[in-house]
């Protein structure tokens, strides 16, 4: 089966969470957005679909970066490109290890996206709503 072909018998079963393009509509405002995955391209340009205007850019760890896993080296790769200290990055992920450690790992600041809310903590957040509340913006 043809790589194009699976990805379209998939397509129809990815959802975007009700909050997320009002929340990036806000944060576009104020903040440059990156999109960073482990995902491969192909995947990540179906998932954003009607949202990739909201980006500066989009980065597939593996497809850019030969990297299987989002690594302290990976952010510190896509820094450098976006020509941004860690220190000016927040990420914000939904993986506790890849997301999160190896971000603050990487020197960045970092905020877990725990949808199932297992984990709890000043940096955890149930949807991206909390986000905008954490970093000053408006909902």
């Amino acid at each position: 089966m043809e790589k194009e072909h699976l990805l379209e018998l998939y397509e129809d079963e990815i959802e975007v969470y009700p909050e997320v393009e009002e929340v990036l509509a806000i944060l576009s405002q104020s903040y440059e957005l990156v999109v960073t995955s482990n995902a491969a391209r192909d995947f990540i340009d179906i998932e954003l679909d009607g949202l990739e205007g909201y980006f500066r850019e989009v980065f597939s760890a593996t497809s850019d970066f030969r990297e299987v896993k989002k690594s302290p080296l990976l952010y510190g790769a896509i820094c450098a490109q976006l020509d941004a200290r860690p220190i000016e990055v927040l990420h914000i992920g939904d993986h506790y290890r890849y997301d999160y450690e190896s971000a603050l790992d990487a020197g960045l600041d970092a905020l877990f996206l725990d949808r199932k809310g297992e984990r709890q903590g000043p940096e955890v957040i149930g949807d991206l709503r909390e986000a905008v509340e954490l970093i000053g913006g408006c909902m």
